[in-house]
């Protein structure tokens, strides 16, 4: 979806004055899921001696964690069929986390020693001793154990090269017969066009904006990293230019308000769900549904100053799984008696102390994702796990710091970052 469109959507999302509660998540199928790092983790706490060996490995951590999940099942699987939801998602995020290296750095390689050293970097993709220190970054003992059994018996069958060439060949032609059932821009202006000529347009620019948002849902990590098929951009873009067009036709400040209102009385699953039953068979939006992330928009309450940036600009977010206190905890780290553990770490980030950068790697353990907000103080988590999570972010002008718990349910979300819910560190 294009980032005008998105930011719409955040607008509208941030409007809403109630919100669907969410159950916790389901477990990962098959549970040592659970252990995989999210892509953001793998970015943040892989680092090399210059930026082109920072990306060598990081893509051959991407790899490696993509063999990881093609050895703990059966090595000769070939179809998707063969893989669960949750490990195509996820191997998903892996391997177009690491097309987003490759594809740049094989568009600046020119000579023949950038090649070599490019391919020496690679080599780490099959490396023993590197998937043993991956072993012990991300994984429990128990998961090291399992993990190293099954690369040993994938080695000594063979070769570890081969084992990772059925997932990669299901990644790499992904599933797009979606698309066939998407309905025109055109088809959808005319189906959804009623008596009511303001509900109309209300009601055909929000099925636009369902439209893009069932694209990416379907495309997953695709879409986040800007992979989607040409068929898929499109489509998304006659979506987004048709909503567009519906925007721009509002004349005055009051028929766009009215638009707006209109706009946000759809804002639900049964409109949502009732434009897909119109055009997909039912066993595919049960399937949808049983699949469908939670797309998670944090939104800056705070004013700026005159003519100065938004506090809340440029800042980290993370949404973790367990409790600030709690990962930290994990760590071997606790905050001082009467402190809390946000206080704690914005302190120590102000202070520059050592105890920061333990608390950053505590987090990035525990992190779903991690986002940096834009200059309006605002971002956006897509393609998360509906269940319940806890975000952690801090400004140090004015000293504040958010530890809050959220409930996430599949579909729009959003949280106001404010200083009614932060916690003022004095």
């Amino acid at each position: 979806m294009s980032k005008n469109i998105r930011n719409l959507v955040v607008v509208f999302v941030a409007l809403l004055t109630f919100q669907q509660i969410a159950a916790a998540s389901d477990p990962l199928n098959p549970p040592y899921l659970n252990e995989m790092p999210c892509a953001a983790r793998v970015f943040a706490q892989t680092a090399g001696t210059d930026d082109r060996d920072t990306a060598g490995r990081q893509a051959a951590t991407f790899w490696q964690l993509l063999t990881m999940i093609s050895e703990m099942g059966d090595p000769a699987r070939q179809t998707r069929q063969q893989f669960t939801p949750d490990e195509l998602r996820i191997a998903n995020e892996y391997f177009c986390a690491y097309i987003s290296i490759v594809r740049p750095i094989f568009k600046t390689i020119s000579t023949p020693e950038e090649k070599q050293k490019w391919a020496d970097l690679q080599e780490c993709r099959f490396d023993r001793t590197f998937h043993d220190g991956l072993l012990q970054i991300y994984f429990s003992p128990d998961l090291q154990a399992q993990l190293d059994k099954v690369d040993a018996a994938a080695r000594a069958s063979g070769g570890v090269e081969a084992v990772t060439d059925g997932l990669v060949k299901v990644l790499s032609a992904p599933d797009i017969s979606y698309l066939a059932r998407m309905p025109s821009a055109e088809q959808v202006m005319k189906d959804l066009t009623i008596k009511d000529p303001h509900f109309t347009v209300a009601r055909q620019a929000k099925a636009m904006l369902f439209l893009c948002e069932i694209i990416d849902d379907m495309a997953g990590a695709r879409s986040e990293y800007g992979l989607l098929s040409p068929k898929e951009t499109q489509l998304e873009q006659s979506y987004s230019d048709a909503y567009k067009k519906i925007d721009d036709s509002m004349a005055s400040p009051g028929e766009r308000l009215a638009f707006l209102h209109m706009t946000l009385m759809l804002e639900n699953d049964r409109f949502f769900y009732g434009l897909m039953g119109h055009y997909f068979p039912p066993d595919f939006v049960a399937e949808f549904k049983r699949n469908r992330p939670a797309h998670f928009a944090v939104i800056s309450g705070l004013d700026a100053p005159d003519g100065g940036r938004n506090p809340l600009a440029g800042q980290d977010v993370f949404l973790l799984k367990d409790s600030l206190d709690d990962a930290l905890s994990k760590a071997g780290i606790g905050p001082p008696a009467g402190m809390t553990a946000g206080a704690a770490m914005l302190l120590a980030r102000i202070n520059k102390t050592p105890d920061i950068q333990k608390m950053t790697d505590a987090m990035t353990a525990d992190c779903v994702d991690i986002i940096a907000t834009d200059s309006d103080g605002s971002g956006q988590f897509s393609g998360v796990r509906p269940g319940t999570y806890y975000l952690v972010s801090s400004i140090s002008n004015p000293r504040m710091v958010w530890s809050l718990k959220i409930d996430l349910h599949a579909g729009p979300n959003d949280v106001t970052l404010d200083e009614k819910n932060a916690e003022t560190v004095k």
